[in-house]
């Protein structure tokens, strides 16, 4: 199975470049081919699609560039058993301020939207420490 993409990237907030990758599936690894725009011919591999799209974000990231799409996003991080369920296409959308139980999900590789804002763009390290930040929060006020 594979399944292509499009997504602008953002510079500094404003659209600079565009990106094509192709997810397939080798058993159960993820394999991420950029088909044009920066990195085209370069291969990344992780344990879900969510996985290897990272990889190439912070390949991306060292450029400035991030890709407009809801995975990129600082609240955005899937939780072990959707990337099981969904091979990494479904996180949820973990706002430190929202104790929604369970919280909202999103599709990662779906475009921004009026309610996203860019500047929440951001590395999937960012994300990490993010999610962190979320878990260690306290509980939610009476």
């Amino acid at each position: 199975m594979s399944d292509d993409k499009t997504f602008d990237l953002l510079r500094d907030g404003e659209v600079a470049e565009q990106i094509s990758v192709r997810f397939e599936r080798d058993g159960q690894r993820s394999i991420l081919t950029v088909l044009s725009g920066p990195r085209a011919g370069q291969i990344f591999e992780g344990n879900d699609d969510f996985r290897s799209f990272n990889k190439l974000r912070d390949s991306l990231a060292t450029d400035g560039l991030f890709p407009a799409c809801k995975g990129a996003l600082l609240y955005v991080w899937p939780s072990g058993m959707s990337a099981d369920m969904t091979f990494g296409r479904v996180a949820y959308a973990l706002r430190i301020d929202d104790y929604s139980s369970p919280p909202p999900t999103v599709r990662v590789f779906d475009p921004l939207d009026e309610s996203d804002d860019v500047t929440d763009l951001t590395t999937p390290d960012a994300q990490l420490n993010y999610r962190r930040a979320v878990f260690e929060r306290p509980p939610k006020p009476d």
